[in-house]
């Protein structure tokens, strides 16, 4: 059996080509491994010399009496510090403790720490108490390297009052914090959102003048991005730089993505040329924090640069900035080549988020193909991604730019029955739908249905629905229209917009009427345009009404 697992040992070992730093050159984990294994088979003393020496790579100068057992520790060390490295290297690194007391190498304090570390990386906080216990049974102390490492695993957790305590239990066992037990602690703080606990981290790191370092501003400034406080972002920043500390390639991209939240892209940009300068090399966060801000402002030159220069940089494009390439063409208008840009991302093989398929459901939604939203939910679904209550408020408003209130309600009930609770956006599409179209009964009826949902309608609502009533006193709804219009402004449902005939002839056309009243959609309700005389109003051009405050759209903007 000992012999079936060393040949698995090696095995899994040699197909693992990883490399290690720091003892005298760079070794393959395979190749120190397998000595050292063959080391503690043979207990021969001049075999675990030469390994040894095979792991230094050839620079000792001790004599081998001197080095032999010191060499023996270093050699096992690497191979669990390697093991600590990897996601799921904790058997391994337990199976190498184990021959590293069959080898009759006592493990130091550095072996419990790689294997803590090892048992960090799976999540497994037991396992993380029972070594440093096991080390206490063995007459070792841990020093702040462990303890950190204990605060690091309910900081992976999500834990961070857990991992702040951490602080009280070393200072119990008479060790001291040092810089990364700290920045590790206000790192947890400031995921959790709790700015003010992370702040006090560095005001308590300060006070034990321990000098943060460029990770803990980093993870100081990225908080403040998070919550979108700009200002107390561009502080960190500037603490940073008086304390003179060199930006690395985080500090930078968090740096970057303040000045995108602050709204200056021509800063952020001026950012990354800085980065270039001191021989940072950006990733693809940092060209996604800059996509993303020129999809949002619909700058599709600047976005093309932009992809251009990362193709230059020979970044990879991740999901998140196809996504951004997505938009930006959605949001200009260019629905096309927005489907192109899906169609090159579903080739790359990566599975498309309920991100992507929010951006591809709201574009068509603008044009009102409720159709091809349904089908894009049905896809989700498919592929096991949750169809969350911001995907049915974009097919709320995908039903009612297409013109069918019905079909809009039906959706919003879905909201409910799917489990979720419908919000003000959930109700807001269907509203405004309604007052645009003249069914202000309906409208008001949705508003009430709103309260009794314990939803309360914003006051645009209320203004929007009084500011229609008063133009209804004079314009009737859609249906029995005053005989005096001709055209009435429509969509299909494939959200084309179209002109039908008021006179009950069913005329439909797509092209501007060249002469006639034709009454026109807005977000305000419906209004007048005289083809005639090229002018638009409120009111029917024979009645009068009070000023409400408001002008309609210039017949430049139709």
């Amino acid at each position: 059996m000992m012999a079936v697992k060393e040949v698995r040992a090696r095995t899994a070992l040699c197909n693992c080509r990883i490399f290690m730093p720091r003892l005298g050159g760079w070794k393959s984990l395979a190749s120190a491994s397998s000595r050292i294994t063959s080391s503690s088979s043979s207990n021969d003393s001049s075999s675990i010399d030469s390994n040894s020496d095979a792991i230094n790579n050839g620079n000792l100068q001790k004599s081998p009496k001197t080095w032999k057992r010191r060499n023996s520790i270093a050699g096992f060390n690497s191979v669990l510090r390697t093991w600590a490295g990897q996601e799921n290297g904790a058997p391994q690194a337990e199976e190498w403790l184990g021959r590293m007391q069959a080898s009759s190498v006592q493990p130091t304090v550095q072996s419990y720490n790689h294997m803590i570390q090892a048992c960090v990386k799976t999540g497994n906080i037991a396992a993380v108490e029972h070594w440093i216990s096991t080390m206490c049974g063995q007459s070792l102390s841990p020093n702040a390297v462990t303890f950190s490492t204990l605060a690091q695993a309910h900081a992976r957790k999500g834990d961070a009052a857990s991992a702040a305590a951490v602080l009280d239990r070393m200072r119990e066992e008479g060790v001291e914090p040092n810089a990364w037990t700290y920045t590790i602690i206000l790192n947890a703080w400031a995921k959790a959102g709790d700015l003010a606990r992370a702040d006090a981290m560095l005001v308590e790191m300060e006070a034990a003048t321990l000098q943060p370092t460029a990770a803990t501003y980093s993870a100081l400034m990225h908080a403040y991005s998070k919550a979108k406080d700009v200002s107390g972002a561009l502080a960190v920043w500037e603490k940073m730089s008086e304390a003179g500390l060199t930006l690395d390639a985080i500090a930078y991209t968090n740096l970057i993505q303040v000045r995108v939240l602050a709204g200056d892209i021509l800063r952020a940009e001026q950012h990354f040329e800085e980065m270039l300068a001191a021989n940072l090399e950006p990733n693809e966060i940092t060209f996604g924090v800059i996509l993303a801000a020129h999809a949002k402002n619909a700058n599709v030159a600047k976005a093309c640069a932009w992809w251009t220069k990362m193709m230059e940089h020979s970044v990879a494009p991740v999901a998140h900035i196809y996504h951004s390439m997505i938009q930006v063409h959605a949001n200009a208008g260019q629905n096309q080549v927005a489907r192109e840009w899906a169609d090159k991302f579903k080739s790359t093989g990566m599975r498309p988020t309920q991100h992507t398929y929010g951006i591809l459901v709201d574009m068509h939604a603008e044009e009102g193909n409720a159709t091809k939203c349904e089908q894009l939910l049905c896809e989700m679904r498919d592929c096991n991604l949750t169809v969350n209550r911001v995907l049915y408020n974009t097919l709320i408003k995908a039903h009612v730019n297409a013109g069918d209130f019905s079909a809009a309600r039906d959706a919003l009930k879905a909201i409910s029955s799917n489990s979720l609770v419908p919000d003000n956006y959930s109700y807001n599409p269907l509203f405004y739908g309604l007052v645009r179209s003249g069914h202000l009964r309906e409208a008001e009826e949705l508003m009430d249905e709103m309260t009794h949902a314990c939803i309360e309608p914003h006051a645009m609502l209320h203004q929007s629905l009084a500011a229609a009533k008063q133009r209804r006193e004079e314009v009737p709804v859609a249906g029995s229209l005053l005989p005096v219009v001709d055209w009435i402004e429509e969509k299909t449902p494939e959200g084309t917009r179209c002109f039908r005939s008021a006179h009950g002839d069913g005329t439909l056309r797509q092209e501007l009427p060249v002469s006639g009243l034709v009454q026109l959609q807005s977000e305000q309700g419906p209004y007048f345009w005289n083809v005639d005389t090229n002018k638009t109003s409120w009111e029917l051009p024979s009645q009068r009404s009070a000023d409400l405050g408001n002008q309609p759209p210039s017949s430049g903007q139709l």
